[in-house]
């Protein structure tokens, strides 16, 4: 499973933060932090519109926001490997500059250790909800309806961890 497409998303914003950073480091982060969690917070109502939508629901075609009624199926198809992407390259590879946000370097420390700790599951997760994605759409339309199926699932989890950083991060605001 280690060169799966979730898995060379997550490596490729690694590598991309990486570039970037030997030449500009950056000097805070938390607010890129928050800006993931911002950007993602309405995913899951996007993921339910989807599913409404695909099963005929026009009114839940009209509030798509992230995909058009044509893109909605490879919107929900890449959103995996993005959201792993963004993750290491938005969120995870940036943890380091906390301290000039004020966080402790042992905060920073063990948010670093917990987010490698949890990334492999996320990965795995990432490329089962990829993997059922590209499969019967009309199951996984009536799934996300439901706020069901292991797509919701990856991307609650992803927002979780999310949402755990950016909680250790504004004990120190």
């Amino acid at each position: 499973m280690k060169n799966n497409p979730c898995q060379k998303a997550l490596d490729k914003g690694r590598a991309e933060r990486k570039a970037m950073s030997r030449n500009n480091p950056m000097c805070f982060s938390a607010y890129k932090i928050k800006e993931v969690r911002s950007r993602w917070s309405d995913y899951p109502a996007e993921l339910e519109k989807i599913g409404r939508c695909a099963g005929g629901e026009q009114q839940a075609c009209h509030g798509l926001r992230h995909s058009g009624r044509e893109d909605k199926s490879l919107w929900v198809r890449k959103l995996p490997e993005d959201m792993l992407h963004s993750l290491e390259y938005d969120a995870i590879e940036v943890l380091y500059a906390l301290i000039e946000d004020g966080v402790p370097q042992s905060v920073v420390d063990d948010l670093e250790r917990y987010t490698r700790r949890e990334l492999p599951r996320l990965v795995a997760l990432g490329e089962l909800a990829r993997l059922e994605a590209k499969h019967d759409w009309k199951v996984l339309a009536k799934s996300l309806a439901n706020k069901q199926g292991v797509v919701f699932d990856f991307v609650l989890e992803v927002q979780r961890l999310v949402e755990t950083v950016v909680y250790q991060v504004e004990q120190y605001e």
